[in-house]
């Protein structure tokens, strides 16, 4: 899932794009480098970025979808909302998935889901903080998405249009959110696909987000060995090299 961000202030500046022409050109090269998904945000959910006003999201999504959905046909367009208006426009100019860091926090969000018989990924974490001396994090996050996969299921939406996130990076210390990382076995033992959105995030290395790559490949690393669905990035073409050099070990081992 590469990641592209209508916004001026997502943490990671290089992922930002001003224009529709800019996010076509962007996610034209994201997936011939490799990416099977494109995650559109209107919205910044760093740490503390201030909210934009509904009108204001919608302004800065829309086109992108509009656009992406007439020249990219076979991808699969997420939209990463935690509106259920801004969540059904998208649907209805061609999204295909939600991406809900508040996990239907919004009371009509899973009616929407429900009604356009989409998947959606519930995501452990925004303004939900774990404890600081917590040094086992899979608890909270536990309670918190079955609680969420239940209001889904007894909205409508079908098992298997639910996809969990357990939220790296938000709401954790690194060592938390790290520990989780060393739980991916635990997390994929709950039958749901399973999203991890580590890149260039903090946890997997110190400095800012620009200096962060190799980090986030070792963790992409870890990642695919345990068998994570989907995996939420910034640098397709460097992650797919690592995915596809993962691939082509073990099948010289498994021959």
């Amino acid at each position: 899932m590469a990641i592209v961000n209508v916004t001026a202030d997502s943490f990671h500046e290089a992922s930002r794009v001003g224009t529709v022409d800019e996010a076509l050109d962007r996610a034209r090269a994201m997936v011939a480098q490799g990416a099977d998904m494109i995650d559109i945000g209107g919205q910044s959910t760093r740490p503390g970025a201030p909210l934009v006003d509904e009108e204001e999201e919608m302004s800065r999504l829309l086109p992108v979808v509009r656009a992406l959905r007439s020249a990219l046909p076979g991808t699969i367009l997420s939209v990463d909302t935690a509106r259920s208006r801004v969540a059904a426009r998208a649907l209805a100019d061609g999204a295909d998935l939600v991406n809900d860091v508040t996990a239907l926090d919004d009371p009509d969000m899973a009616a929407v889901v429900a009604e356009a018989g989409v998947p959606v990924v519930l995501m452990h974490g925004r303004g939900r903080a774990i404890p600081e001396g917590e040094s086992d994090p899979l608890p909270f996050v536990a309670a918190f998405l079955a609680e969420r996969v239940g209001r889904a299921l007894d909205a409508g939406i079908a098992r298997d249009r639910i996809l969990i996130d357990p939220g790296i990076g938000f709401g954790k210390r690194r060592s938390q959110s790290r520990a989780l990382l060393g739980r991916i076995d635990e997390l994929r033992s709950w039958g749901f696909p399973l999203l991890i959105g580590h890149s260039r995030k903090a946890l997997v290395g110190d400095g800012g987000p620009e200096g962060r790559l190799e980090e986030t490949l070792a963790v992409t690393a870890l990642c695919a060995e345990k068998g994570v669905d989907i995996l939420r990035v910034h640098d397709v073409a460097a992650n797919a090299r690592v995915l596809r050099t993962l691939a082509a070990i073990k099948k010289e081992g498994d021959s």
